[in-house]
């Protein structure tokens, strides 16, 4: 490794014993050896530093970096401080890469001058050790064969491009400096905060078809598993993307997407919540508050990407949500009784028509 590696790898690490070495061990057998693995031991009390300290010894590009328990947010920033590499990508201390992830993101980043590079991610069932597919990490659907693009090529879509995660994605040093890109210090959503505001910013954003990482999933000390403990989390990390996009001038570009994206991410938030008084009020919040600021209300069927998530929007969390309702139930009686009353007519007609032939 140069005084001045290419890449830069953040680490934060908390308590994370049980998978540290299968991921620090996927990580040492980069194919691409120009790079700094900076890991931010977050507090931890369990074996996770003793374990970092044993790899330091053996490779020394490994910096390790101790603070008082802050978050997964916190612990980026401290180790966005401390990277000196031309690239910057914040992975996780409990998921495995593949060997060349570094190399094949580098390569792609080299090549096309780009902000930030995309790779496709899976998920790792930890307990049934399955191998879940995510396609959502890259849509190359919506791209048109476009390799590189932006918010200015694809403005209606920038948001659903790829997943609101910081891990997928390697990040050009001096794109985030400028921009004066960091996490907010939340329990969860820091890196949906972060990302969105990097993908609305970025001049290039391109990606490589491949998959690179594996997400572990079922881990029950993973942030995403103590949502009900930080439940608004999430609409705070929005206010910080629409708050940016307005300052910036950008919103009007990217209205469209972002409101897609605010219904995507508040649906699947409330599904992830366990507690049914927090789910409670969150669907007022959604109906009263967090649509309205978030431009969602106001539009019709044609304005929205997903069907689906559309009607659980229309019939639950619209302002007139309970009217539409009742009349979506009203048509499907009417409906009903019509298909009753006209059977034996249906069933004469054809009757006769057997008759004809």
């Amino acid at each position: 490794m140069s005084s001045t590696p290419q890449v830069s790898i953040i680490i934060p690490v908390y308590n994370t014993e049980k998978y540290l070495n299968e991921c620090l061990d996927s990580i040492i057998a980069q194919t691409f050896k120009d790079i700094e693995i900076i890991c931010v031991n977050d507090g931890s009390t369990d074996n996770s530093l003793k374990i970092l300290e044993s790899y330091q010894k053996k490779h020394k590009n490994i910096k390790i970096i101790t603070q008082k328990n802050g978050g997964a947010g916190k612990a980026r920033n401290t180790g966005l401080e401390a990277a000196k590499g031309k690239y910057i990508c914040f992975w996780d201390s409990d998921d495995i890469f593949e060997p060349k992830a570094i190399e094949t993101l580098y390569t792609q980043a080299e090549k096309s001058e780009a902000d930030i590079t995309i790779c496709r991610m899976q998920m790792f069932n930890t307990q049934t050790k399955q191998i879940i597919p995510a396609p959502l990490s890259i849509r190359t659907d919506l791209l048109n064969g476009k390799t590189i693009f932006s918010r200015k090529t694809i403005p209606e879509k920038i948001f659903q491009i790829s997943v609101g995660w910081a891990e997928d994605k390697l990040f050009n040093t001096t794109f985030i400096r400028k921009n004066k890109l960091s996490f907010p210090l939340f329990k969860s959503s820091e890196d949906a905060a972060f990302t969105l505001q990097a993908l609305m910013k970025a001049e290039k954003i391109t990606y490589v078809d491949d998959v690179l990482i594996s997400y572990r999933v079922k881990n029950t000390k993973s942030v995403s598993n103590n949502r009900d403990k930080s439940p608004t989390d999430f609409y705070k990390a929005l206010q910080i993307v629409h708050k940016e996009a307005l300052r910036s001038g950008i919103y009007e570009q990217i209205k469209q997407s972002f409101a897609n994206y605010v219904l995507h991410f508040s649906l699947w938030q409330i599904h992830s919540i366990h507690n049914k008084k927090i789910q409670k009020q969150l669907a007022k919040d959604y109906k009263t508050k967090y649509f309205k600021e978030f431009d969602v209300h106001g539009h019709s069927k044609s304005y929205f990407y997903n069907a689906n998530e559309y009607y659980e929007y229309l019939y639950n969390y619209h302002p007139h949500a309970t009217i539409k309702k009742v009349k979506h139930r009203i048509g499907i009686c009417f409906s009903f009784i019509k298909a009753y009353l006209l059977f034996p007519w249906y069933i004469y007609k054809i009757y006769e028509k057997s008759l004809k032939q």
